[in-house]
Formats: structure tokens, C-alpha cells, sequence
């Protein structure tokens, strides 16, 4: 998963800003861009709420960023459990393959999901560019 500056550095180049604009945009010198980007300073609340802002994407996603291995997922995921129970269900492929599916009890969870999904399947069947994907993932939150 990608820091905060990652993140606003992908972002600010899917939307064709410079540091520059950005941070003008901001009410920010273009090296306080730079060093959230590079990761030597972090910006304050409101700060990551301005970004957000003039990046169009939800500040939570902007912070969300402590999913860094395989371990750290499945924390992340244990500890949805504990307010969205999730029961884990196996399932064998065509090919003998065993697969692990996620199942929430919360109809709005199963409900996001489902749209979620058919957003993948725009993708895979042509109804929805890749682009238009990416861009309703930033701002879905």
C-alpha cells in the first residue's frame, strides 16, 4: 500500500498537476508539495482535507495506508470482522483449485460490494474505460 505522499504524488499525475499547481491550488509552496510526496514531512488534518479537495478524492483515502504486507491485510481484516462479521467459505475451481471467499452478514457491505463488482465487470466486458474505473474508486470513498 502506498503513503500518503505516494498517493498524492499518483493522484496529482492522473490529474496532470505539478507540484507547483497543486500546491497553489492548496495555499502551499511548492516544495511543502515535494516533501509530503518524498515523505520527509506529513501533512496536518486539514492539510490532507485541502489536498483531497482539489485532488477530488475522499481524504480517507489519502491516509488509509497501514496495509503494507500480507500480515497487515489480515489484520485489517480481522479487525473488520469484529464489527462486520465475515465467514470465510472454500470453493474448488474448474481445475481442482482450492479459492477463499469473504461473505459479510451486513446487507449495505453486500450491497457495496455488488456494486463494486459490477463496476470490475464494466471493465472486463467494455461497458466502463479502465480510467473511469480508477476515478470511481477515488472518489467512491
Amino acid at each position: 500500500m502506498a503513503t500518503i505522499g505516494e498517493k498524492i504524488r499518483r493522484i496529482r499525475c492522473y490529474r496532470g498537476l505539478t507540484q507547483k499547481a497543486l500546491g497553489s491550488m492548496v495555499g502551499l509552496s511548492e516544495p511543502a508539495i515535494r516533501n509530503y510526496e518524498l515523505g520527509n514531512r506529513n501533512p496536518k488534518q486539514d492539510t490532507i482535507d485541502a489536498i483531497a479537495d482539489v485532488l477530488n478524492v475522499n481524504p480517507a483515502y489519502l491516509t488509509n495506508s497501514d496495509m503494507q504486507d500480507i500480515d497487515s491485510v489480515l489484520i485489517q481484516l480481522f479487525q473488520i470482522d469484529d464489527y462486520f462479521p465475515i465467514s470465510v467459505q472454500d470453493s474448488v475451481d474448474e481445475y481442482g483449485n482450492n479459492h477463499y471467499g469473504l461473505y459479510f452478514s451486513s446487507v449495505m457491505i453486500n450491497t457495496l460490494l455488488s456494486i463494486w463488482h459490477n463496476q470490475q465487470q464494466g471493465v472486463i466486458n467494455g461497458t466502463i474505460n479502465k480510467s473511469d474505473y480508477v476515478e470511481w474508486k477515488m472518489n467512491f470513498l
